[in-house]
């Protein structure tokens, strides 16, 4: 139901409001419902993150970092290999229009909270905008 509603109201719409679900966590502040515990979600955090970037600043620039420079870069090992996946995962939708990672980004949400059970909240919190 919330993939219609979304549909509804139009590309643009429809990622705007996805984006303030997401910011927010919609009603009760659980967004998803995908646990963001130490290495689980880190899939669907990715599925979200690469459509977000390709919508809002198109392909992927620049050379992938490598590991020990990203390290560095970031402070950290486990920092270091975050934006090494980040890159990846952006980098796998280059070439995608902006209009398609828009959509993309909204059927990622919608996957995520029907998973989780939350399709419910999603609707709530797409019903209340304006």
């Amino acid at each position: 139901m919330s993939e219609e509603a979304l549909a509804a109201l139009g590309t643009e719409k429809a990622f705007s409001i996805c984006i303030a679900f997401i910011k927010s966590g919609g009603d009760d502040g659980k967004g998803t419902g995908v646990s963001n515990a130490m290495g689980q979600g880190q899939d669907e955090r990715k599925a979200l993150y690469k459509w977000y970037k390709q919508a809002t600043e198109g392909d992927v620039q620049g050379e992938r970092p490598g590991l020990i420079g990203a390290t560095m870069k970031m402070g950290g090992p486990i920092a270091g290999a975050e934006l090494c996946m980040k890159y990846d995962a952006w980098a796998s939708v280059k070439g995608a229009s902006k209009d398609d990672a828009m959509r993309n980004y909204g059927a990622e949400i919608v996957k995520q909270c029907a998973s989780c059970e939350r399709d419910g909240v999603l609707l709530r919190f797409i019903s209340a905008q304006p």
